[in-house]
């Protein structure tokens, strides 16, 4: 299932110990029409024609196409150094990665993020999780302006640089994810599910409304089947069980504890319409907030030896399902054994380990001048790479000397949380506020929204 990504992985391995030595790509992006970067910033919808350059510094090919550009993310849209995503007009292969003409621009802006999601997708790559994203660390400009360093990675999507299915029509991408997912779809767990892919509205013109109203209702009743049957412990009759044990795993090792909500939870299934089709758990995504920041405000610094579900942290409905999913099937909590076993005792961490140092040592010039433009973060991430080894060593050890047990799961859900804890509380440079820690006067972000402080 997974084989299409290894060829594309090892090439891009190939080439990371010299591109250590090398600089990091840049892109440039000129917006057309005498659009300027404030008129991009001023809407995250919008989209904006532009021409898009890649200077690949010896990694693939340079490309210079059309494309239209516009923001992306939740709570960092709001933040200064702003995300981005952009589609070009006719696919191309930017660094040798899959043609695909939607890619997506990271900007790590937390404090000290910039080995977050990198470090996360190479471990996806490593335990085989479904159709696991690349990280490609460029610098940006904007209409000439230097907008710091981002990570270039592939829009999660039904399409050929993501998730690759042989029939669109009959397909399912879902993100389960407290911002924009309906929990009416799921009446087990209450879990907020979203239809990524395909958009309804291009369905119904490509196929019809009847054809999208039989879609959305197979859908739902196969969402409600997918649920019911975790609960009935029969999660290996409808999920992927390698997909899910990789996916975990990957919370798991990072401490991302993103999916007990759940946000940013991707799930996929080839063919909905077809019984015998299993839905599958990934790609895998966003860790802004793992590596214990969730914890403490910083990466790295809690005692790795947690369990993800229990303890303190998020208690929504993703919390109960993936107990169920973890612990109510034999299958499921064999392979999940197994594969922490491997990584732990078999290289997985130690190839890690490795990728991190050549990682944090090819982005090193890019993160101090990232840093000399926004004062945020740290120039230099030799220290933090050091850490994050040493953090995710122990942890994976921790993982693999603590198996996942069987546990029944009853005829009953476990009870949702009534009440959701207290989103934090960011400043509009990123900062997160300590918990009952006095709020500033000024404008505030809270849950992608933004408040008021009320010191005076």
């Amino acid at each position: 299932m997974f084989s299409r990504i290894l060829p594309l992985f090892f090439s891009f391995l190939a080439v990371l110990s010299a591109a250590a030595q090398r600089e990091v790509p840049r892109i440039d992006i000129k917006l057309a029409d005498g659009i300027t970067l404030s008129d991009l910033e001023s809407s995250k919808k919008t989209w904006r024609r532009a021409q898009i350059t890649i200077k690949a510094a010896g990694i693939g090919k340079n490309i210079t196409d059309s494309a239209k550009v516009r923001g992306r993310g939740n709570t960092t849209w709001s933040m200064k150094k702003k995300p981005f995503r952009f589609k070009f007009d006719k696919k191309q292969s930017p660094f040798g990665l899959a043609k695909g003409k939607s890619w997506v621009l990271l900007a790590n802006f937390l404090s000290d993020a910039q080995l977050n999601n990198a470090i996360a997708m190479r471990t996806a790559q490593l335990v085989g999780a479904s159709h696991a994203n690349h990280m490609i660390p460029v610098e940006l400009y904007i209409n000439g302006s230097y907008r710091g360093l981002y990570n270039l990675t592939e829009q999660v999507d039904l399409a050929s640089n993501s998730v690759v299915v042989p029939d669109e029509s009959k397909a399912a991408l879902l993100e389960w994810d407290t911002y924009d997912g309906d929990p009416k779809r799921d009446s087990t767990y209450k879990l907020p599910v979203d239809l990524k892919a395909p958009e309804i509205e291009d369905y119904v013109t490509d196929y019809g409304k009847e054809a999208a109203t039989l879609y959305q209702e197979t859908l739902n009743s196969e969402i409600q089947k997918l649920t019911r049957a975790v609960l009935a412990e029969r999660t290996a009759e409808v999920v992927d069980v390698p997909s899910l044990a990789a996916f975990y795993y990957v919370f798991d090792l990072t401490g991302n504890l993103e999916l007990r909500h759940p946000k940013s939870v991707n799930v996929w299934r080839a063919n909905i319409f077809d019984p015998q089709s299993k839905w599958v758990f990934g790609p895998v995504w966003d860790f802004d907030w793992a590596y214990g920041y969730e914890h403490t405000g910083a990466f790295a610094t809690i005692n790795p030896q947690f369990d993800l579900l229990d303890g303190k942290g998020p208690k929504g409905p993703g919390r109960n399902f993936f107990r169920h999913a973890m612990h109510g099937s034999q299958e499921v909590a064999t392979a999940y054994n197994e594969l922490a076993q491997r990584f732990a005792k078999q290289g997985g961490i130690d190839s890690l380990c490795k990728y991190i140092d050549e990682y944090a040592a090819w982005i090193a010039p890019a993160a101090e001048r990232d840093f000399n433009r926004w004062w945020k973060g740290s120039p230099d991430y030799t220290s933090l790479a050091a850490l994050m080894k040493a953090w995710l060593s122990e942890r994976a050890t921790y993982i693999a000397e603590h198996p996942i047990g069987y546990v029944p799961t009853g005829v009953r859900a476990v009870p949702a949380a009534t009440r959701s804890e207290e989103a934090p509380i960011y400043t509009l440079d990123g900062r997160r506020l300590s918990p009952g820690a006095t709020r500033p006067a000024g404008i505030l972000l809270q849950g992608g929204r933004k408040i008021v402080g009320n010191r005076p």
